[in-house]
């Protein structure tokens, strides 16, 4: 895992061939043990004039990708025999992306694996714990294996439970020019996400995020990033594991772990002055604690964050883990939205300060993101 794969169905337009290229994130199991190859919807389940495959459609996922076969240069080249030479999993389920205002619980697919064709481990990572962890410290140190990018450890989130978006790729047009930036682009947001700081690019969508320390734990599935601001985004994924549980209809999945698997006990955190201690994860820092209990009571008491969240000015309310204390984030659609409605919330919250930001949106319509292109 951590390697190079994706969908070739993209071959199939009517002009040039298309293929989805991006990275294969981890092995989970269901409830009987069958495994599956983990990663991005944008990545295992685009499809050419529709948004997605849907699940169930058996549709063939390869590693590497077609861009990344040597030699392939013409869509000439790829037959059907060279898809099943490369085929390593079959799509199975997806959770499709909704484009517009709807908050995703997840951009996610899991691919049924071929007995034997792939691995666990993940490169550089070779040994890790399945258990999945959510984030409640601040200064956690995450790592990432990225098909473009490699490992790139030494990364501190800053936010969590947050909504991100990106101007994504909604469709490939079937006219004129065929390449990525044809894309019809859109927003599409997604919930339950964190941020964190760390070198990214293209094709480094559907990796596993993992703590650092003696027993990395999974942490999230990165779906976008800003390489300019080294800014990299991530779904949880304890989120992303119950959004395909659900649309699957499995009673459990999980991540499988590498090499054997281990306990984990630690990880690496950084504090305010950068030094680095092992800590145990799985215990919040006071004020992370308290930001969430105050968290949890605004969402169901605030009547102004009810109406506001209904009526789309608001995306949500996450946690700001930046240094000194964290603080309450309450997530506005639009730079207006915060003008007209920024004065209905208090600066603080059973404590908590509140603050209050613009939903980040990602723009990749000047760039590839995930997909390649050959000539005829």
């Amino acid at each position: 895992m951590g390697v190079w794969g994706g969908n070739p169905a993209l071959q199939y337009g009517a002009k040039d061939c298309y293929y989805t290229a991006g990275t294969l994130g981890a092995l989970v199991a269901d409830q009987v043990g069958t495994q599956y190859i983990l990663s991005a919807a944008h990545v295992l389940a685009f499809a050419p004039e529709y948004p997605f495959f849907g699940s169930g459609s058996n549709e063939p996922i390869i590693q590497p990708s077609l861009g990344h076969i040597n030699n392939i240069s013409y869509c000439s080249q790829i037959t059907p025999a060279l898809i099943s030479q490369y085929q390593v999993a079959s799509l199975t389920t997806v959770v499709p992306l909704v484009y517009g205002g709807t908050v995703n619980s997840a951009d996610a697919a899991i691919a049924k694996v071929i007995p034997g064709m792939v691995s666990s481990s993940i490169s550089y990572i070779p040994q890790f714990s399945g258990v999945p962890l959510t984030v409640v410290k601040k200064g956690m140190l995450v790592q990432m294996t990225g098909a473009a990018t490699g490992n790139t450890p030494g990364r501190v989130i800053s936010k969590m439970l947050m909504v991100d978006a990106t101007n994504g790729c909604k469709y490939i047009t079937t006219t004129g020019e065929k390449n990525a930036k044809s894309c019809g682009f859109e927003r599409v947001a997604i919930g339950n996400s964190f941020e964190f700081a760390g070198k990214n690019q293209d094709g480094d969508s559907g990796a596993l995020v993992l703590t650092q320390g003696p027993c990395p734990q999974p942490v999230g599935v990165f779906v976008s990033g800003d390489p300019a601001a080294r800014r990299g985004y991530a779904e949880s994924i304890s989120t992303t594991l119950q959004a395909l549980k659900s649309a699957g209809g499995y009673s459990s999945l999980s991540v499988v772990p590498g090499g054997g698997g281990c306990t984990p006990t630690t990880a690496e955190v950084e504090d305010a002055n950068g030094d680095v201690s092992l800590e145990d994860p799985t215990v919040p820092d006071p004020d992370v604690a308290e930001a969430l209990v105050a968290r949890a009571d605004m969402l169901s008491n605030d009547s102004n964050l009810t109406v506001l969240t209904y009526d789309g000015y608001v995306d949500g309310v996450g946690i700001d883990l930046s240094f000194p204390t964290a603080s309450l984030d309450v997530i506005f659609d639009s730079a207006s939205d915060l003008d007209v409605y920024g004065s209905w919330f208090p600066t603080s919250y059973e404590g908590v300060p509140v603050e209050e930001t613009v939903i980040n949106v990602i723009d990749t319509s000047g760039d590839s993101t995930d997909f390649g292109s050959l000539p005829n």
